[in-house]
């Protein structure tokens, strides 16, 4: 837009002077005519005539591309603003684990507050806070199992890391169903008991996956450990047809 604010300055200077200039020889056409002849006042006030009309139609179409532009600048900041503040769910139809996370705290935190007044404790942030953990803890595994294979250039054991993945998106999935279902609760005692056991539940139904997942882990260490036997490769898949098995429960 810089380049067309600069060609709409000049274009506009240029159309004043012209514009001055035609004015200057209308006041003066007796006096010009006197000194340079008629026929020269014609062509001054032709060649006049011509700056002045190039002169206004530079500036308009200048003008029309510097607010073309800038609307197309306005679209883009607009983009940009509703990417950055529109709420991650993840790429591809995936959750994000800091929004899903950062979405439980804003949904549960009244809750607790609530419940902290009506009891003098808190009787749902002890679970509010395990929830919290087990994304926590979901990062340590997928961590873990990482180092483990780069340690040890397995390679080939890359798709053990897409089944942590899927540990992660089940855990998001499952919160988020909490999520949705707080949501319409009105915060007061007659709704607490009915969060509370659904916090609970979705509480231990990660923590069954999540225990899951580390057995799938020790599978896999052990499979290291023993020089890639075929006895461990089998335990192996064992682990992992009953951990995407828990996965896929509904």
């Amino acid at each position: 837009m810089r380049k067309y604010k600069k060609i709409v300055i000049a274009s506009i200077l240029v159309f004043v002077v012209s514009l001055l200039g035609k004015i200057g020889i209308l006041v003066s056409a007796d006096a010009l005519t006197i000194q340079l002849g008629i026929r020269a006042l014609n062509r001054l006030s032709s060649i006049s005539n011509i700056v002045l009309a190039l002169s206004s139609v530079a500036s308009l179409v200048s003008s029309g591309l510097m607010a073309t532009s800038r609307i197309k600048e306005y679209k883009q900041e607009v983009i940009v603003d509703m990417k950055e503040n529109t709420p991650i769910l993840g790429m591809k139809g995936s959750l994000d684990p800091r929004q899903i996370k950062n979405q439980l705290n804003e949904t549960l935190e009244p809750w607790c507050e609530y419940s902290y007044k009506l009891t003098s404790g808190s009787i749902i942030n002890d679970t509010f806070e395990k929830l919290l953990k087990q994304f926590d803890e979901m990062d340590s595994h997928q961590l873990r199992l990482h180092k483990l294979l780069e340690n040890n250039g397995a390679t080939a054991l890359g798709d053990t890391e897409d089944i942590l993945n899927n540990v992660e998106q089940n855990i998001c999935k499952r919160v988020r169903n909490l999520i949705n279902i707080v949501s319409i609760y009105d915060v007061n005692e007659e709704h607490i008991n009915s969060v509370l056991d659904e916090s609970n539940k979705c509480y231990k139904e990660n923590k069954s996956l999540l225990k899951s997942a580390q057995e799938f882990m020790l599978a896999v260490a052990n499979y290291l450990n023993t020089q890639n036997s075929d006895v461990n490769m089998d335990e192996l898949n064992l682990y992992k047809e009953a951990l995407l098995n828990e996965i896929n429960k509904k």
